[in-house]
C-alpha cells in the first residue's frame, strides 16, 4: 500500500508539473500575440493598446521610424507620436488635452518635424492657417484643455465680427482624431459624429483614416489694423478670468519687462503688435531648441537666444496675460505650398503654433508672432534636401496685415518704428508763446477728436486757475500742476485761448459797482461789468485726414462693420454715407453697421463730421451663371453643367435651383451638374455671392421634335434605299433586331484580326523601316541615286496599292499568280469549312477550327494542320501563294476523301441515305 501510495504521490506530483507548463506555455503564447504587433506594428491597434496607459501611438509612427530628422538622427516622423494626455492621442492632427512646450514627443516633437510628408490636401477658396486645437489653461511647462465638450450641430455659433467667408474640402492622408478648420468655422459637412472642444475646435469620435473627405465653411476674423485698435477692453467676465491666467509663481521679471516694451501702447491692440515685433526682432529661428524648464516663458525671454513656434506662442500667449489682456495657445498647420488652382498640399513640416488674442466685439484673432520668413526658409531647405529642383515659394499670412514669403517679410500695417507697432501719435505735441508772456505746450499732435492735455507755463512756472478755450469754447481751468484736458474739434485750425481769470473771480465776488441793486445784480452781469480778462491766443493745424476701412465679406446684400479713425483715434457720431445717401451714424468706437447694396459695381462708402471726411471705395462683384448642355444640344433628361463665377472667382457651396426647385450646390470650383427637365425651358438659378443669378435653357422641346424628326429621316431614307435595292420591309426589319447579334460577332472578329495580324503588322512595320533606313544609307554612301530611289518607291506604292484595291486588270493578276492564287487558297478554305459541324467560324481563329477538325468532327490531323498552316501564312503572313497551291490541294482532296469515305459508310450502315446535316457558314477566322 505504501508503494501504492507513494506511486500515486509522484504521478499527481507529474500532473500537476505538467499542468503547470501547459499553463506558462499559453501565457508566452498570450504574451507574444500581444507584444510581437506591438514590436512590429506599433501599439495602437494592437492587443498592447489596452495595457498602455495614456493614449495610443499612432501606427503611422512605425511606417515612418527611419526618417532623417534635420541633425540626420534616424526618427518616427514626429508628427505622428503620440504621447500626449487625453482623448486622440498627439500631433497636430490629433492634439491631445494637454502639451509640454519644449519636449521631445508630443506635439512637441510634430512642431519641431520637417518632415516633407503629406498629411492633407485642401481646395480652398482662400489661402487660410488650418486649426487643429487650441489650450486655455498655461502651467508654466506645459498647456491644458479645459472645459466640456458638445455635439457639433450645424451651423455652428461664431460671435464677434466676420471677415472674409472660406469655403474648403479636405483630403486626409494621415489618421486623425482633429479636423483642420479654418477659424472661425460654421459648418463641416461629410464626417457624421463630431464634436466641438470648448475653444471651438472640431473633434471626431473616433479616429479617421487616410482617405477620409470633409468640407466646410469658415468665417476668418477681421484684420483691419484700425478696427482692432478702436476695440475696448471690457472683456466678458469668463473670458477675462479664463484666458489672462498665469500661474502664481510666474516670476515677476516677465510682467514688468513686458510692462516696458509696452509702455507706449494705447490699445490692446498695440500692446500684442509690440510683443510680437520684439519677440520677431530679438529672437532668432531655429528648430534645435529643446529647453525645458517649470517657466518656459521665462527662460525663453531671459536665458534663450532661439526658439521655434511653441516657443514664440508660449512667450506671446503668457506676456498678453500678464497685460490682463485674452489670449490663447493654439495649434494646426500653416498654409502649406499651393500646388494647383485653389488647391493646398499641407505637410508634416506645415504643423505649427500660434496666438489668438480676444478683442472686444470683434472676437478671437490670429497673431503669428514665429518670424514667418525664416520659418519658410527652413521649411524650402527641407524640401530641397530631398529635391534639389524643387521650387518652395509659398507666401502666407501671418498677423493682421502681415505677409511673408521665404525670400522677405512684407508687413504692411504693423512695420514701425514706436514699440507700440504703430505711429505714435503720443508724442509730444505743438508747443507757443502768447503775446502775454504764457507759453503752452500739447502732449501731442491734433487731431479731430484726440484729447490732449494743454500744459500753461509762465516764465517756466506752471500756472493754475488758467481758463482754456478751443475755438472759444472752454475746456476748464488748469489745475494745480498747469494742466488741462480737452477734446479736439472736427475743424481744420485749432486756436487755443488763455484767460487769465483771477480778476474776474476777485470782482465777482468783492463790491459791487456804485449805485447797484444786489437785489437784481447777478454774478454772470457782474463778470459782463467788468474789464475783460488778460487773454492770449494759439492757432495749430488739426489733422483731420480720415481712413475708412470695411470688415466683412464685401458682396452685395452683405451685413459689414465700417471703421473711420483719425490716425489712432475713432471718428465719432460721425455721419455715415453710401454712395452719398445718410444711412447711419458712428459710434464712440467709430464703428456702425451696414448692409451694402444688392448690385454689383462700385460703392463708395464715406463718414464726415465737420471738417473731417474719409471714404473708400468698394467694388461689389457680379455674380454670373451659365449652362453649358454636356450634348451637342440641350434635350430633357440629358446633362448640363452650370459654372458659377462673383468677380472672376468660383462661387463655391452655392444652391442651384431648376425651375424653382433646388437639384443641386456647386462645388469648391463653382460647378455643379444637373439634369434638364421635361419641359420646354429650364430656368437655372444659382444664390451665392450675395446675390442670385438665373440663366434659362430655352426650346428644350423643339430641340427633342429636331431631334426626333432627324432620327426618323435617317431611318427612313436607310428604309427607303434598301426597299429600292429590293428589300422588302420584313427583310429589313429582321436585319435591324439581328443588328445586336451582328455587332457582337463583328467585335469578335475585329478583336481576333487584331489579336492574329498584330504582331505580323509589327514585323512588317519594322522591317519597312530597316529597309527604308538602308536604302537612305546607301543614297548618302552613293551606292544608288536619287532616281533609282524614287523609282523603288513607286514599285512598292504601287505593289500596295495592287493588294489593297486589285490591279483591276484580270490577265495581268493571272499572269503573276499573286490576286488569283490567294482566290483559290481562300476557295479551299471555304470548302473545308463547309465539311465542319461549327457553328459562326467567323468568331473563331484558324487555330480553334483546326481543333475542332480534327477532335469534333474527325477529320485527318495532317491534311487539316497543313490546311490551317498554309491558310495562316498567306493570309497573315503575306507569304506568296503560289508555292503553297499544290500543298492546299492536297489537303483539300485529302479531307474531300474522307469526308466521302464517313459518308459512304454511315450509309451502308444506316440504308436510309440521310445526309449529315452540316452548317456551311460563309467565312472563316479574321
Amino acid at each position: 500500500m505504501a508503494s501504492e501510495d507513494s506511486g500515486r504521490t509522484r504521478a499527481q506530483t507529474r500532473d500537476k508539473t505538467r499542468v503547470l507548463l501547459v499553463a506558462c506555455c499559453l501565457l508566452a503564447v498570450g504574451l507574444a500575440g500581444v507584444l510581437v504587433p506591438t514590436l512590429t506594428g506599433g501599439v495602437v491597434d494592437s492587443p498592447a493598446e489596452s495595457l498602455v496607459p495614456g493614449d495610443a501611438i499612432q501606427s503611422e509612427a512605425a511606417e515612418n521610424f527611419g526618417e532623417l530628422n534635420s541633425s540626420g538622427l534616424g526618427e518616427i516622423d514626429p508628427d505622428d507620436l503620440g504621447t500626449g494626455q487625453g482623448a486622440g492621442g498627439f500631433g497636430a492632427l490629433n492634439p491631445g488635452q494637454s502639451t509640454d512646450v519644449g519636449g521631445s514627443t508630443g506635439a512637441s516633437a510634430a512642431l519641431n518635424s520637417q518632415s516633407t510628408s503629406t498629411h492633407f490636401t485642401v481646395r480652398s477658396s482662400r489661402s487660410a492657417y488650418w486649426r487643429t486645437g487650441a489650450y486655455d489653461r498655461y502651467t508654466g511647462r506645459s498647456w491644458e484643455q479645459t472645459g466640456d465638450t458638445e455635439p457639433l450641430d450645424d451651423p455652428i455659433d461664431t460671435d464677434g465680427i466676420q471677415g472674409q467667408q472660406v469655403d474648403y474640402e479636405v483630403e486626409l492622408n494621415r489618421s486623425a482624431t482633429a479636423l483642420p478648420t479654418v477659424w472661425r468655422p460654421e459648418r463641416i459637412d461629410g464626417v457624421a459624429d463630431l464634436e466641438l472642444t470648448n475653444q471651438r475646435a472640431v473633434r471626431a469620435g473616433g479616429r479617421l483614416g487616410p482617405g477620409t473627405t470633409f468640407s466646410g465653411r469658415s468665417y476668418k476674423p477681421p484684420q483691419e489694423s484700425e478696427l482692432l485698435r478702436t476695440s475696448g477692453e471690457s472683456y466678458p467676465a469668463e473670458i477675462e478670468e479664463r484666458y489672462t491666467q498665469v500661474p502664481d509663481d510666474t516670476p515677476s521679471r516677465v510682467e514688468l519687462f513686458t510692462d516696458d516694451i509696452t509702455s507706449d501702447a494705447d490699445s490692446s491692440y498695440e500692446t500684442a503688435v509690440a510683443i510680437e515685433q520684439w519677440l520677431e526682432a530679438n529672437k532668432e529661428y531655429s528648430l534645435n531648441a529643446s529647453t525645458t524648464s517649470d517657466h518656459i516663458t521665462d527662460t525663453f525671454l531671459f536665458e534663450m537666444d532661439t526658439g521655434y513656434c511653441e516657443y514664440y506662442a508660449t512667450a506671446m500667449t503668457t506676456m498678453l496675460r500678464t497685460q490682463d489682456i485674452p489670449a490663447r495657445y493654439t495649434v494646426g498647420y500653416s498654409t502649406g505650398e499651393q500646388v494647383g488652382e485653389n488647391t493646398y498640399q499641407v505637410r508634416g513640416m506645415n504643423a505649427h503654433a500660434w496666438v489668438e488674442v480676444y478683442f472686444e466685439d470683434v472676437g478671437w484673432v490670429k497673431f503669428d508672432p514665429t518670424p514667418g520668413s525664416e520659418r519658410l526658409q527652413q521649411e524650402r531647405q527641407s524640401i530641397q534636401d530631398e529635391n534639389p529642383d524643387a521650387d518652395y515659394s509659398p507666401t502666407e499670412e501671418g498677423s493682421p496685415g502681415e505677409e511673408f514669403s521665404p525670400d522677405g517679410q512684407n508687413s504692411t500695417e504693423n512695420d514701425t518704428d514706436g514699440s507700440s507697432g504703430e505711429q505714435n501719435q503720443t508724442d509730444q505735441g505743438p508747443t507757443g508763446e502768447t503775446d502775454s508772456g504764457y507759453q503752452l505746450s500739447l502732449n501731442r499732435t491734433a487731431v479731430s477728436g484726440a484729447s490732449v492735455e494743454v500744459t500753461v507755463t509762465e516764465n517756466g512756472e506752471r500756472q493754475s486757475g488758467v481758463t482754456v478755450l478751443f475755438n472759444g469754447e472752454s475746456i476748464g481751468q488748469t489745475g494745480r500742476d498747469g494742466t488741462v484736458v480737452g477734446t479736439v474739434p472736427y475743424t481744420d485750425e485749432l486756436q487755443i485761448t488763455v484767460a487769465d481769470g483771477s480778476s474776474t473771480t476777485l470782482a465777482a465776488v468783492g463790491s459791487l459797482p456804485d449805485g447797484t441793486d444786489d437785489r437784481h445784480y447777478s454774478v454772470d452781469s457782474a463778470i459782463t461789468a467788468l474789464p475783460p480778462p488778460e487773454t492770449a491766443n494759439l492757432t495749430v493745424p488739426v489733422d483731420t485726414n480720415t481712413t475708412v476701412t470695411v470688415s466683412g465679406e464685401t458682396i452685395p446684400n452683405a451685413n459689414v462693420t465700417i471703421t473711420a479713425t483719425i490716425g489712432d483715434v475713432p471718428l465719432r457720431s460721425g455721419t455715415v454715407l453710401v454712395d452719398d445717401t445718410e444711412v447711419g451714424t458712428t459710434d464712440a468706437s467709430g464703428r456702425s453697421e451696414l448692409t451694402l447694396p444688392g448690385r454689383g459695381g462700385n460703392v463708395t462708402i464715406a463718414v464726415e463730421r465737420g471738417s473731417a471726411r474719409g471714404e473708400t471705395t468698394v467694388t461689389l462683384p457680379e455674380l454670373s451663371v451659365t449652362v453649358r448642355p454636356t450634348a451637342p444640344i440641350a434635350l430633357p433628361y440629358t446633362d448640363a453643367v452650370v459654372n458659377a463665377t462673383a468677380g472672376g472667382e468660383p462661387v463655391g457651396n452655392a444652391p442651384v435651383h431648376i425651375n424653382g426647385e433646388q437639384v443641386a450646390t456647386t462645388d469648391i470650383n463653382g460647378t455643379a451638374t444637373v439634369t434638364l427637365p421635361m419641359a420646354e425651358q429650364a430656368t437655372v438659378s444659382v444664390t451665392g455671392a450675395g446675390l442670385t443669378k438665373e440663366s434659362t435653357v430655352t426650346g428644350l422641346f423643339v430641340n427633342l421634335a429636331l431631334t426626333a424628326l432627324a432620327v426618323v429621316l435617317v431611318v427612313g431614307g436607310a428604309f427607303g434605299l434598301a426597299y429600292r435595292r429590293g428589300y422588302a420591309p420584313r427583310d429589313i426589319l429582321r436585319a435591324l433586331l439581328n443588328l445586336p447579334t451582328h455587332l457582337v460577332q463583328y467585335s469578335q472578329w475585329l478583336l481576333v484580326t487584331v489579336a492574329t495580324r498584330w504582331d505580323d503588322a509589327v514585323a512588317a512595320v519594322v522591317a519597312r523601316l530597316r529597309r527604308t533606313v538602308a536604302h537612305l544609307r546607301d543614297l548618302l554612301r552613293g551606292r544608288t541615286s536619287l532616281e533609282e530611289l524614287r523609282e523603288a518607291l513607286l514599285a512598292w506604292l504601287g505593289a500596295k496599292r495592287e493588294i489593297l484595291f486589285g490591279s483591276g486588270d484580270d490577265e495581268s493578276s493571272a499572269g503573276e499568280g499573286t490576286s488569283e492564287d490567294r482566290r483559290t487558297i481562300r476557295r479551299a478554305w471555304q470548302q473545308f469549312l463547309s465539311y465542319l459541324s461549327l457553328r459562326r467560324p467567323r468568331t473563331k481563329t484558324p487555330g480553334e477550327i483546326a481543333r475542332h477538325a480534327v477532335d469534333r468532327d474527325g477529320l485527318p490531323t495532317q491534311p487539316v494542320r497543313d490546311l490551317r498552316d498554309t491558310f495562316r501564312e498567306v493570309e497573315y503572313g503575306a507569304r506568296a501563294a503560289e508555292d503553297r497551291l499544290d500543298r492546299v490541294e492536297a489537303a483539300v482532296s485529302a479531307i474531300e476523301d474522307d469526308v466521302v469515305d464517313d459518308e459512304e459508310t454511315e450509309s451502308d450502315t444506316s440504308g436510309t441515305g440521310t445526309d449529315d446535316t452540316r452548317d456551311t457558314a460563309d467565312g472563316g477566322a479574321a
